[in-house]
């Protein structure tokens, strides 16, 4: 099995619903870490990684899902590392 971690800062439209956000992705994938990051002027976003096994799902699908999530405005993905156990 190889797994790709990746590294993500997803921003939310409204800071009130930032543990909301954060509970939804928990949902979705599987997450070896999730935090908040203060960007200055009250706004946080969410610093999550991730784990993908790259021979079952893509990436890709992931990152739909969870920009499909009500209060998401974006998604960057800021590293990859593939794993291999």
């Amino acid at each position: 099995m190889a797994d790709v971690t990746v590294d993500l800062k997803i921003s939310v439209q409204d800071m009130d619903k930032l543990d909301e956000v954060a509970e939804q992705i928990k949902k979705l994938t599987r997450v070896a870490a999730l935090g908040f990051q203060d960007m200055g002027f009250g706004i946080k976003v969410i610093r999550a990684k991730i784990l993908v096994d790259d021979k079952v799902e893509g990436f890709d699908v992931i990152e739909e899902k969870i920009k499909e999530i009500e209060d998401v405005s974006e998604v960057d993905v800021l590293g990859m590392d593939r794993d291999s156990f």
